[in-house]
């Protein structure tokens, strides 16, 4: 997924790749172990990540970003790196498995994982058709009217008020995807 955002003037870092994914796992883990997951950490955890997307998508991965099968099978290459640094393990899994959930019961279930006990996070599709946006991002804390992001593009908080499941009919900029949701917490 690429953030796509349209801009007159120097291009910066991200503006070309589509790396949010990875940087949604990175983010994820960071809220995961807190200050254990050192600067030395992220860095093998990235070039891990990177060498795991088979050669022939990295180019496409680079540019247009990693479906949510790629990010799955990185999630499990993070897991066995986490180990390998004798961390506690973490674990992961789909919000949902259909696509017929409305906002209010996506909202709801992200709201009870994070408030399920320390150590969590959570990894959520956002698109954004009004504004050529389709990215992964990291859900840092949420509260009834908002979450609030560790964001690979500096997006600090997405508003409720603002936000439609896939399948809602109601008019928003921000389109959440239930499938495209992924639960973490430490074991």
């Amino acid at each position: 997924m690429r953030n796509g955002r349209t801009k007159n003037g120097p291009l910066t870092q991200g503006d070309m790749d589509g790396l949010c994914g990875i940087y949604s796992i990175l983010n994820a883990i960071s809220n995961l172990y807190g200050s254990s997951f050192i600067e030395e950490r992220r860095k093998n955890l990235f070039k891990a990540l990177l060498s795991e997307i088979p050669a022939e998508k990295l180019i496409d991965a680079f540019v247009d970003g990693v479906s949510i099968n790629i990010l799955r099978s990185l999630l499990k290459k993070a897991q066995s790196l986490v180990a390998e640094h004798n961390l506690d393990g973490f674990e992961y899994k789909a919000a949902f498995h259909r696509k017929d959930v409305e906002l209010t019961e996506l909202w709801e279930s992200i709201v009870k994982h994070m408030s399920g006990g320390d150590h969590r996070s959570t990894i959520i599709s956002l698109q954004s058709p009004s504004n050529n946006i389709d990215h992964w991002t990291c859900v840092k804390s949420i509260t009834e009217n908002s979450m609030s992001l560790s964001d690979s593009s500096n997006l600090k908080r997405l508003v409720r008020q603002y936000c439609k499941s896939e399948t809602d009919q109601i008019d928003a900029t921000n389109i959440l995807s239930p499938t495209q949701t992924l639960f973490l917490w430490r074991c």
